[in-house]
């Protein structure tokens, strides 16, 4: 489905199969291919290859994150190794699934909102975490708890910032869906609370 989602992208530009919108899945795995189908062609080996080196990003940043935490390289190192020689994690980065690339981009995401000390790089910080959304939907609730603790923390500019930054980015994905589905998630959280 992804593939044939990143088609209509190259296409036509938009999330189409078969001329049928669609509103099933988030859009940035589907962008992801087509961007880089327009790279490196129809070539599924290289594409799953880049997505490979792209998801690998996900140790760097947790390596970061825990010399940030904790200021052990050891640990740091450690982290970094145990995330890249996870199976599952492994099997993901090379399969047609937009976890792989989530899990770097949660890591990242960790990485940055720790990170990040004044107004301009909280505001990015929410844009990264808006890309995350729009690349697994169930991250939403993070948005609540990272603002919830920048209020705590007194960091209110930086809380409006991050707020608005996560509100650019995701704001066009929610407008799209209620003017096709009258939904603003994808359908399948739809069909998800339906059976719960």
């Amino acid at each position: 489905v992804y593939w044939a989602l990143s088609t209509g992208l190259l296409h036509d530009g938009s999330l189409k199969v078969d001329g049928n919108f669609i509103t099933d899945f988030e859009p940035f795995y589907p962008v992801f291919l087509a961007v880089t189908r327009w790279v490196v062609g129809d070539h599924v080996l290289i594409v799953q290859v880049f997505q490979t080196l792209i998801a690998s990003l996900g140790s760097v940043f947790l390596f970061r994150l825990a010399q940030l935490l904790t200021g052990s390289t050891m640990v740091a190192v450690t982290s970094a190794l145990l995330f890249a020689v996870d199976p599952l994690l492994v099997k993901q980065a090379f399969g047609a699934s937009e976890l792989a690339l989530a899990a770097a981009m949660v890591l990242a995401f960790a990485y940055c909102f720790s990170a990040a000390t004044t107004i301009v790089g909280m505001s990015l910080t929410g844009s990264l975490l808006g890309v995350l959304i729009l690349t697994r939907s169930m991250t939403l609730p993070i948005v609540l708890c990272a603002t919830s603790i920048l209020v705590i923390e007194r960091r209110r500019k930086a809380a409006i910032a991050f707020a608005v930054g996560v509100f650019v980015v995701v704001a066009p994905l929610v407008l799209r869906n209620q003017s096709v589905n009258g939904s603003w998630l994808p359908d399948s959280h739809r069909l998800n609370f339906k059976y719960v």
